[in-house]
C-alpha cells in the first residue's frame, strides 16, 4: 500500500528540474520575497476591507458584463480592485495540429505537464472535463465560473469536442488571486513552468457599483491628470514584482491577459463617479475624461501586464481580426505590448454551475489561456526530444515570438496592437524538432561584462534568415508617477546585429510617439526582445554578433537565442549543453573531519567531434583544465560548455552547474542506524547546503530505528548505478513521524522510503511550517 505523505502547509512537488546549485543560488532571495509579499498582501487587504466596511462600500461584486471584482488595497489614497478579464481556439493558433492525427504528426496532449492558474476563486475540479486533473493548492472554497472557464480553455479533456482545452492531457495546480505573488514565487522556485493570470487591476473606466451606486466609475487620479488614468502604460511596483519573480525563477513563464479596457468609458459630459483622495470618498462629476485608449485606442494596458519578463496576450476573433476590447500598447517607455495574440472571442469552455455545464465568453481572459495551455504542448515536446533538459522561460518566450505570425497586422514585424503576432504552436513545436535535427539553433547562455558573442552562419536557399534574442531582465525601477513618462525600464541592454560583406542588419524597432506606424529597423534600446528578419537572404556567409551597452547588472545576464534559416559553420551544432562535472566527494570521519575529494570530467554527453570541453568556476574565465576541488573554501559553482576547435567564438550553452559545497564530504557508506558512514552521521556532520549521497557500490539499504531529524538545508541523493537505496523505518521503535523536515530547503533524489511494522499508521514524513521538501528523479514511499 502506498503511504500518503503528511505535511504542514507546504506541498511536496515531484519532477523538479532545477539543480541543487540553483536552489542555493536563488531560493533564499525568492523565499524572502515571498514572505514579504505574503505579509504586505495581508496587511494591505485587511486595511482596505476595514476602510470600505466603515464607508459601507462593496468589497466585491459582479459587474454588468459578468466581470468579477474584489478589493485588493488602497494605493496613493485610491482603492484598487482585482478584476477578471472576460469581455472563447486551438485551430487558430495551430495547437490542434500537434494532437493525435494532426498534420504535425506529434501526438501531443500536455501529458506529464503541470500548468498553473491564479484566478478569482476555486476551479470546479469535479467538472466532467477536469475531473482527476485539478488540485486546488491554496484550499480556496468558493467556486468560480471564470476560473473554471479559464482552466477548461487550458486543459479540458474534450468530452464536449468544442470545449477541448489546449493541453487536454495536462494537470493543473489552481489558486485564487489572494496572496498570488507569494504563491507564485514558491511555485516558480520548485517545479512550475507556466501559469495563467486572467485578471488585473481596475484602471480607467468601469461600469459597476463601487460607490454604493450603479454607474460609470473612473479610477484615475485627477491630481495627476484629470483626463487619463496615469497607470495606463506606467511600469510600477506591480510590474516590477512579477519581473522579480521571473528573474529569480528563470524557468517559470508568467502568462498575463492584456486586459479589456480599450474604448471603455461614457460619452463626454456623462455623470460619473471618481474617488476624491482629499475626502476619502466617491464624488459625482460631469468632467469630460477621455475613453480608455483615447481617440486612437493606444496606451491602455496597465500594471502587471507591462512587465518586461512576462508574456502579455491580446485577443483576436476566429477571423484573425482584433477584438474591440483588447488592450493595446505601448508602454510609457515604448516597449512592445502585448507580446502576442490568440483567440479571445466566442470561447466555449466549462463553467462551475454544474459538472457538465458550459458557457461562451469573450475577453483576453480567454486568449491568455489559449497561449499558456499551448505552452504545455511545447513543454511536453521538449521533454520528449531532450529528456530532463528544461528550457528557460526566456527560451519559451523567444520560441513563441520567433514563430508567431507577424503578418496578421498586415505588415512584418511587431506593432502595438498585435505585438509580435498570432501564436503559432505548430511552428514553435517544429522549431524544437528542427533543433533536435540540427536544422535550427536554440542557444541558452549568459553574458558577462565586456563579452562579445560571435557566430558565423551559413545560409543556403532560405526564404528568410531570422534571429530572436530574449533575456529575462533585472526588474526596472519605476520612474516618477507622471502621465506618459518615458523613463526606460530596460536594465541590461543587449544588442544583436547580423552582417554580411556589404550590409549590417538591425533589429525591429517601433516609435511610441507615433504608435500606429509600422516597424522599422534600428537600435532597439527599449525591449528585452530583439528580432532580426532578413527576407530572401543571399546564400553565403553571415556573421551574428551579440554585445551589450553599459554595465551588466547582477554580474551576468542569461539570454536565449533562436536562429532559423541558417546553420553554424565549421563545427557541429552546439545547441545543447554538455553534462556536468562529477564531484567525487571526500569521506566524513567520526569527528566530522574531512578526507579526500576531487573533481572528474563528465562521464556522459561528451562534446561533439570537432569541439572540446571548457570549465568555469564561479564567474571566472573559461579554461580547458578541470578545476581543483576546494573542500574547505566557499562553494565553487562549476559549469561546462563545448567550444569549437577551429572557431573558438562558437560555443554551446553552458550546463546548469554543479556546486562544490563547504564540507561536502558526505557519503553514506554504512547501512546502520548510527555511527560514521551512516545517514544519521552524515546529517549530524552536514552544514547548510551540503549534498549527501549513497555509495554506489556498497549501501543498498539504511535501517532506521529512531526518528530522523533533517534540520538543515541539504540534499540526499540515492545510487545512480545500482538502483534506489532503501531508507527503512522500523515502527516497532519509532513513534510519530519517521522523518521530520525542519530545514529551509531539503531535496530527496532517487530514494525509496519504506515503513515496516507501522501498525498504527504513523506518518512517514512531516514537513514543518516554513520548510520546503522537494523531490527529484524517483522517490518512492511504501507502507
Amino acid at each position: 500500500m502506498t503511504k500518503i505523505l503528511s505535511f504542514v502547509f507546504f506541498f511536496i512537488f515531484s519532477g523538479m528540474m532545477v539543480t541543487h546549485a540553483q536552489i542555493l543560488d536563488k531560493s533564499k532571495e525568492l523565499k524572502d520575497f515571498s514572505e514579504r509579499q505574503k505579509s504586505d498582501f495581508f496587511l494591505q487587504k485587511s486595511e482596505a476591507v476595514r476602510l470600505l466596511t466603515e464607508k459601507n462600500l462593496p468589497l466585491k461584486s459582479t459587474g454588468e458584463d459578468e466581470y468579477l471584482y474584489e478589493i485588493f488595497r488602497f494605493n496613493n489614497g485610491l482603492p484598487q480592485y482585482f478584476l477578471t478579464h472576460n469581455a472563447g481556439g486551438a485551430d487558430l493558433i495551430r495547437s490542434s495540429d500537434l494532437y493525435s492525427g494532426g498534420v504535425a504528426g506529434l501526438n501531443l496532449s500536455g501529458q506529464g505537464v503541470t500548468l498553473g492558474i491564479w484566478d478569482q476563486a476555486r476551479v470546479r475540479a469535479d467538472h466532467q472535463e477536469l475531473t482527476g486533473r485539478v488540485t486546488q493548492i491554496d484550499g480556496a472554497t468558493n467556486l468560480s465560473s471564470h476560473a473554471t472557464h479559464v482552466a477548461g480553455t487550458m486543459m479540458a479533456s474534450g468530452i464536449s469536442t468544442t470545449a477541448k482545452g489546449m493541453s487536454f492531457g495536462a494537470t493543473l495546480h489552481a489558486h485564487d488571486w489572494n496572496f498570488d505573488n507569494d504563491e507564485m514565487a514558491t511555485a516558480g522556485l520548485t517545479s512550475l513552468k507556466v501559469s495563467q493570470h486572467s485578471y488585473g487591476f481596475v484602471t480607467g473606466w468601469i461600469n459597476g457599483n463601487f460607490s454604493g451606486q450603479q454607474g460609470w466609475h473612473w479610477f484615475g487620479d485627477p491630481l495627476v491628470d484629470p483626463e487619463e488614468d496615469v497607470y495606463f502604460g506606467y511600469y510600477n511596483e506591480y510590474s516590477a514584482e512579477w519581473d522579480s519573480i521571473s528573474y529569480l525563477a528563470p524557468e517559470y513563464l508568467i502568462v498575463k491577459s492584456a486586459g479589456n479596457d480599450r474604448g471603455q468609458g461614457p460619452d463626454p459630459g456623462t455623470s460619473h463617479f471618481f474617488y476624491d483622495v482629499s475626502t476619502g470618498s466617491w464624488q459625482s462629476s460631469t468632467v469630460t475624461r477621455e475613453r480608455d485608449g483615447g481617440s486612437d485606442g493606444y496606451d491602455c494596458i496597465s500594471h502587471r501586464g507591462l512587465g518586461k519578463n512576462i508574456l502579455t496576450v491580446g485577443a483576436v476573433n476566429s477571423s484573425r481580426n482584433m477584438a474591440g476590447f483588447s488592450g493595446w500598447g505601448p508602454t510609457d517607455d515604448g516597449r512592445v505590448k502585448p507580446d502576442v495574440v490568440a483567440k479571445g472571442v466566442g470561447v466555449f469552455s466549462p463553467t462551475s454551475a454544474g459538472i457538465s455545464t458550459y458557457g461562451t465568453l469573450n475577453g483576453t481572459s480567454m486568449s491568455g489561456p489559449m497561449v499558456s495551455g499551448s505552452v504545455g504542448l511545447l513543454l511536453e515536446h521538449q521533454e520528449n526530444l531532450f529528456p530532463g533538459q528544461s528550457l528557460l522561460s526566456s527560451t519559451l518566450k523567444a520560441l513563441i515570438i520567433h514563430t508567431a505570425d507577424d503578418m496578421i497586422s498586415g505588415q512584418p514585424g511587431p506593432d502595438y496592437r498585435f505585438g509580435w503576432g498570432l501564436m503559432n504552436t505548430r511552428k514553435a513545436a517544429e522549431t524544437l524538432t528542427e533543433r533536435s535535427d540540427q536544422e535550427a539553433i536554440i542557444l541558452e547562455n549568459e553574458m558577462f561584462q565586456g563579452d562579445t558573442v560571435s557566430l558565423t552562419l551559413q545560409v543556403e536557399n532560405a526564404d528568410s534568415l531570422r534571429a530572436t534574442l530574449v533575456w529575462t531582465d533585472v526588474p526596472g525601477i519605476p520612474g516618477p508617477l507622471v502621465l506618459n513618462g518615458g523613463s526606460l525600464m530596460l536594465v541590461n541592454d543587449l544588442d544583436m546585429r547580423i552582417f554580411n560583406d556589404s550590409q549590417t542588419f538591425l533589429p525591429y524597432t517601433l516609435n511610441p510617439s507615433q504608435p500606429s506606424l509600422s516597424a522599422t529597423t534600428g537600435d532597439n534600446f527599449r525591449d528585452n526582445v530583439e528580432v532580426i528578419n532578413i527576407s530572401n537572404p543571399d546564400s553565403g556567409t553571415y556573421s551574428l554578433r551579440i554585445t551589450h551597452k553599459g554595465q551588466i547588472q547582477n554580474t551576468s545576464q542569461q539570454y536565449s537565442l533562436i536562429i532559423s534559416g541558417a546553420s553554424v559553420m565549421d563545427c557541429p551544432l552546439l545547441a545543447l549543453a554538455p553534462s556536468e562535472v562529477d564531484i567525487i566527494n571526500s569521506t566524513c570521519q567520526a569527528d566530522c573531519s574531512l578526507s579526500g575529494g576531487s573533481i572528474s570530467a563528465p562521464q556522459s554527453s561528451p562534446c561533439p567531434a570537432g569541439s572540446s570541453r571548457q570549465y568555469r568556476v564561479n564567474n571566472g574565465s573559461w579554461t580547458f583544465s578541470i578545476p581543483v576541488y576546494d573542500q574547505y573554501g566557499p562553494p565553487q559553482y562549476i559549469k561546462t560548455r563545448c567550444v569549437c576547435d577551429d572557431m573558438p567564438a562558437i560555443v554551446s550553452s553552458s550546463s546548469e552547474g554543479v556546486s562544490t559545497l563547504p564540507g561536502s564530504c558526505l557519503i553514506v557508506t554504512d547501512s546502520g542506524n548510527t555511527g560514521p558512514g551512516t545517514l544519521r552521521h552524515c546529517l549530524r556532520c552536514a552544514v547548510n547546503g551540503d549534498q549527501i549521497t549513497y555509495d554506489d557500490s556498497g549501501v543498498s539499504q539504511t535501517w532506521l530505528t529512531d526518528p530522523l531529524l533533517v534540520d538543515k538545508s541539504v540534499s540526499v541523493s540515492g545510487n545512480l548505478n545500482t538502483g534506489l537505496p532503501i531508507i527503512q523505518l522500523d515502527y516497532n521503535t519509532i513513534t510519530g513521524p519517521g522523518i521530520f523536515i525542519s530545514g529551509d530547503e531539503v531535496l530527496f533524489e532517487n530514494i525509496d522510503i519504506r515503513a515496516v511494522n507501522n501498525t498504527f499508521d504513523e506518518i512517514l514524513i512531516m514537513v514543518n511550517t516554513g520548510s520546503i521538501l522537494t523531490t527529484k528523479g524517483s522517490v518512492n514511499t511504501e507502507d
